[in-house]
């Protein structure tokens, strides 16, 4: 397996919603080498419950947020899609990192392009969290 001391671009390896419960955040975090940087974002179940439109639907025991969106084509025409998101709060993204084997830093509550280091409020659509591997294998 390469190990690598970067940050694991998000297209890689899915996401929060794939990872939990099935060892691939675990994997990952083998991935990198001790003490390397390991940086993933999640989408905020407070925001999508604060600003659910009509037609929407939030699933309070899954954090599943349900939605279905218009997409066009490169001709024009218009499909829709079914859009099933798992959402989480920082706490439940945090609890994730270290049972993977993270020493989590911070997880911030950013907007698209607004990236700063800030606590989460309810109105931050996207939760990243900033995390290292243990320097000593078996310990977050």
């Amino acid at each position: 397996m390469v190990q690598r001391d970067r940050c694991v671009p998000w297209k890689d390896v899915l996401g929060p919603w794939y990872w939990s419960g099935n060892g691939v955040l675990e994997r990952v975090v083998r991935a990198v080498i001790p003490g390397g940087v390991i940086a993933v974002s999640a989408f905020s179940s407070y925001f999508a419950l604060r600003h659910q439109e009509e037609g929407e639907d939030f699933d309070p025991v899954t954090g599943v947020h349900h939605e279905v969106a218009t997409v066009r084509d490169e001709a024009g025409q218009e499909r829709e899609f079914e859009l099933w998101t798992t959402c989480f709060t920082a706490r439940e993204l945090t609890l994730l990192g270290e049972t993977a084997g993270l020493r989590v830093d911070a997880v911030h509550g950013i907007t698209p392009g607004g990236y700063r280091a800030a606590a989460p409020t309810l109105d931050d659509p996207e939760l990243p969290l900033l995390g290292r591997r243990s320097l000593h294998a078996g310990s977050a």
